[in-house]
């Protein structure tokens, strides 16, 4: 005969197993939206405020599954987790991600000679006065997945007073 203790201790082993399954499930379907979402977006999480923001998003609910789980199980679930969204961060799908970091070396007072050398490789698209006051517009690319995307850098008196990018 099989006491009611055994039964209690099944139970919650078998809860424990369903949580650690439903946590496994949580956070490969954040990796693969993850992906997707960096993939068809084309870098929609360049900011590493933004990924840490998706990574806690798929995380913490993560965490509340995992309450009862061993430590060892909490910290290789999450760092997994966290370790795959990072390197999938840093892979260059295309060429708006490096587009993004040049033009976010383009700090307020640089000289239009230290702009041409930050977007060096990207299409100079427009340009107007830059003695006094004018812009310039650079694209990463000329295919039409991405030839709307621009990085709107404006001078005046010959420094950068302003840098916008307007994406697709």
């Amino acid at each position: 005969m099989v006491n009611s203790q055994t039964q209690i201790r099944n139970f919650q082993f078998t809860f424990r197993n369903a949580s650690i399954i439903t946590a496994a499930l949580l956070l490969a379907v954040g990796f693969v939206l993850y992906v997707w979402m960096e993939v068809a977006t084309h870098s929609m999480f360049y900011p590493l405020a933004a990924t840490g923001a998706f990574a806690a998003f798929f995380d913490l609910p993560a965490l509340l599954l995992l309450w009862r789980a061993p430590l060892r199980v909490k910290f290789a679930f999450i760092s997994t987790f966290l370790l795959l969204i990072l390197v999938v961060r840093n892979v260059e799908w295309n060429s708006r991600k490096p587009f993004l970091r040049a033009l976010d070396a383009v700090q307020v007072g640089m000289t239009t000679e230290q702009v041409d050398a930050a977007m060096r490789g990207f299409v100079r698209v427009l340009q107007t006065g830059i003695s006094d006051y004018g812009t310039v517009n650079f694209r990463h690319t000329d295919e039409g997945w991405g030839n709307a995307d621009v990085g709107v850098v404006t001078f005046r008196n010959a420094r950068v007073v302003r840098v916008e990018f307007l994406g697709d």
